[in-house]
This record gives C-alpha cells, structure tokens and sequence, in this order.
C-alpha cells in the first residue's frame, strides 16, 4: 500500500475542500450577464407561464422552478449563486465513488482532484445557469446505473428514475445519458459485471422516466422548442452555419448533426468495449498507457484543454461540456493513477488546473452590467433616457437598474421612429450597445451621431456607452438620412 493509499481519506476530505473553496472564490464580485439576469426574469413568471411556451423557448421548467424559492434567500450575485456552488461541490464525492467502483481507488482519487481543480466546472459551479445542476444529476445517474447492473437495488433504482426525471425536465441535453449510461453498461461486459437483472431494472427506470416526461413532451412550450430546433432563425443554426460554411451540404446541418452524433456513439461503444476487453487481457496495453511517452503526450494535451477553457470565447459550446467533463476527467484518470510513479505528473496537472482556475475567476470578467448602472445613475439626469440595443439587454440592465432610469430596448434595424420620439422627449440619450451582438452596419449610433451631439464615450466589458446631447434642429428624419447615405 503506497502512501498515497493510507491517507485517502483525509486526501479526499482536503481535495473536497479546496475544491468548495475555489468555487467560493469571489463568487459575487462579478455582475450577472445576460443568461443569468435572464433566469432570474423566467423564474419570475411563473410555470404555467412556461409550460404555455411562453418566456423561454429553449429549455424545461425545472431549474426556473428551483430558482423560483432559491431567491427567496437573497437576490445579490453571491447567494444567487450557491444555487450552483452546492451541486457543483456535490459532484466531487459523487465521481470519487463512482470511480471506486468502476476502476479502483487510486484512480478515483486522481479524478477527484481533476475534478475539484477543473476550471471548467468551476467557472460553471459560479453561474447562476441550469448546467452545475445537470453535472450533479449526470453523476447520479451514472452512480446509480453502476450499482444497477449486476442487481437491483430498491434505492438505487429509485435514484436513477428520480435523477433521470429531474435531468429531463432540466435541460433537453439530458437525453444524451441514455447513451452515457449504455456506454458504461458496454464497457463493463469484458469484466462480466453486467447481467440481464441489472439490464432490466436500469431500462424500467429509462421507461418510468420518460413516462414522467411525457407530459412535458406533449406541452405548447415542448413543441415550440421543436419548432425552433428545425428552423433556420435560432442561434444555434445561425451558429454552425458561420462556423461551418466550408462544408458541403452545410444547409442540412441539423441531418448532417444526428448522422454524426448516431455514428459517434456506435463508434464509442464498439471502440469502448474493444479497449476495455483488451486492457482487461493484454498487459501490453496497460504498459503503453503507463509509459514515459503516453504521459508527456497526454500532460500537453490537458494543458492546451486548460488554455482553451480558459480562454474567453466559446462558451456556447463549452457550457455544453459540463454534463460529460467529470467522466472525460475520470478517463485521464486512468492513466494517471495516484501512485507515485505518477507524482510529478499529477502534481504538474493539477498546479496547470489551479493556475486556470484563479486566472478564470480572478480575471476573467463577465459583462459589466452593475458597473455600467453604476457610471450611469452616478451621472444621470431627470431628463435622460437610456437606450439599449439590443433590445433584450433590458433584462440585466434592469436586474440593477431597478427602474431608477427611463429606458427604452431597440432592435436592430429600427425604423426610426423610436430614435425620433426619444430625441423629441429627451434631453440627453445614453445609448449602451452589446458589443459581441452589435449591429454591423450601426445604423442607430449613425443616426444618432446626425441628430444629437456624442458627449462621451465609455467602455465596460463588452458594453459600450455613448451618451448623446440633444440638438434643438434636425433637417431630416430617418429614412432620409439612409436614403442620402
């Protein structure tokens, strides 16, 4: 027994700890950013709001119903935010024993340390978003489908239809453990760990919980996501068709999308099993993974996966990894059992973690909502407006704003007959502009620079502010100064 071993416990206490420590770290220093003012705004609607398909189009009602009693407790930005803290924190014990049973101690304890260092699962444990809550419930159901599949265990079966329920009714991502939990179910069949019993009582689970689901299926607010999900107009689409207009047939992205998602899971079951099968008889494998080679190659690999999460761009795609990362964390893992043969490497990938983490919470800002309402009421006056564009930055703004401005939402391409009402009725205009949702061609700020005088000009994180002096005359309206420019 290595020394290692003799001190898991208390190593796993510490590592727990240090892990709820730096998802502690700072936790409202930052203002809420648009996705996170706007659950604050669902959640005050109401669920037959929701199940109406009405205030949010693209996920389930069950976060916002939790969000709902959660900020009874407190609307400032640290407690708001313990709503993910705890089930982020959560995960790490739950994937130390899901890595126990699986593999064995001394990989479940590497894991556990990627895993409370990950910046990834950090930044999301501090975001007041559905996606912390979906990593916790993936654990369950993994944990639950592991104690499952040799036999049926009452309380076991019980967690994994609840979880999966509760996953469902989440976020429309939670359909993919289906084949997480058959992907684990394949790679435990070399190790003879799975019988028919086990089989049967994880697939009355599924079928419970889809019967639970049904309802939700069948509701106005399920069938209009469907509706956006297939069209041409949502972001996602918008998305991958700029992202990927190099490929041929990129119009078909949605058949192009499941045609390769069906073909990756076959590919991952069948390579799965083929690996597991061989590890489990072939000594040869096991050495080459332990190797001096494997380990530098694998160590410059999560050091680029370290620069990458860090790095602030993307996050429409990584907030969708947070739900798989604990178990991809856990595969590395593997190679890097908490031995002493791995020490140095270990130790290089966790300070590499750390580092990341306090880079991402310390300097990576999120948009600076409170300090723009801040600049703003400290020089704001009775005849002002505020103009936002666009239109749906009203909802943080308003988070802190708190109706202390007139304020008026603008949507790209405005006819002009808000910008005239407003420069008629106002004095000064303070117009706040997105800057990663602006509008190319600018049209308002062009207008507004013809009609008013631009005073000053003040940067935040992503945000822009122009505020604007009224003129007392204006020769043309807005259609004739694009007709002349």
């Amino acid at each position: 027994m290595t020394h290692f071993r003799r001190h898991d416990g208390w190593t796993i206490v510490a590592l727990l700890l240090a892990g709820f420590l730096l998802r502690m770290a700072l936790l409202g220093s930052k203002s809420l950013w648009l996705d996170e003012a706007n659950a604050l705004h669902v959640s005050s609607l109401g669920q037959a709001v929701l199940w109406a398909g009405r205030g949010e189009g693209y996920h389930p009602p069950f976060f916002y119903k939790i969000l709902e009693y959660w900020r009874l407790l407190g609307e400032d930005e640290f407690t708001l935010r313990l709503l993910a803290v705890m089930p982020s924190t959560l995960t790490i014990p739950l994937l130390y024993q899901l890595g126990r049973k699986l593999l064995q101690r001394e990989v479940a304890t590497t894991a556990t340390a990627l895993v409370s260092f990950s910046p990834l699962l950090v930044w999301y444990g501090q975001e007041l978003r559905s996606y912390a809550l979906l990593g916790f419930l993936g654990m369950v159901v993994m944990l639950s489908v592991t104690y499952l599949r040799a036999r049926f265990h009452p309380f076991c079966w019980l967690m994994l239809a609840c979880s999966l329920v509760a996953a469902f009714y989440l976020h429309y991502f939670a359909v993919l453990l289906i084949p997480l939990a058959a992907m684990l179910l394949v790679v435990s069949l070399p190790t003879k760990q799975v019988t028919w019993q086990g089989v049967t009582s994880i697939s009355g689970a599924l079928i419970v919980a889809i019967i639970a689901y049904w309802p939700w299926l069948q509701s106005p607010a399920a069938q209009n996501f469907l509706n956006i999900a297939q069209g041409d107009r949502n972001y996602l689409y918008q998305l991958l068709i700029t992202r990927l207009n190099f490929l041929p047939y990129v119009e078909q992205i949605y058949l192009l999308l499941i045609a390769s998602g069906l073909l990756g899971i076959l590919f991952a079951l069948v390579t799965s099993y083929y690996v597991v099968k061989n590890f489990t008889v072939n000594p040869r494998f096991l050495r080459l993974a332990r190797s001096r080679g494997t380990q530098v190659l694998l160590l410059l690999l999560y050091t680029v996966t370290l620069i990458l999460i860090v790095w602030p761009r993307g996050y429409s795609v990584k907030r969708q990894l947070v739900m798989f990362w604990p178990f991809v964390l856990l595969s590395l893992a593997w190679f890097w059992p908490w031995q002493k043969q791995q020490k140095s490497v270990i130790m290089l990938a966790l300070l590499g973690s750390v580092a990341a983490c306090l880079v991402s919470i310390v300097l990576i800002p999120k948009p600076e909502w409170r300090e723009v309402n801040s600049y703003i009421l400290a020089n704001y006056q009775s005849s002002d407006a505020v103009l936002l564009e666009p239109t749906y930055m009203t909802i943080p703004f308003d988070y802190y704003n708190r109706n202390q401005t007139a304020r008026k939402g603008i949507r790209f391409g405005n006819d002009g007959e808000t910008l005239q009402q407003l420069v008629q009725e106002h004095g000064r205009i303070w117009h706040i502009i997105h800057l990663t949702d602006k509008d190319a061609e600018q049209r308002n700020s062009r207008w507004l620079d013809a009609h008013m005088q631009l005073m000053n000009v003040k940067q935040f994180y992503r945000i822009q502010i122009q505020l604007y002096q009224h003129l007392q005359e204006t020769n043309y309206g807005f259609g004739d100064y694009f007709d002349e420019h």
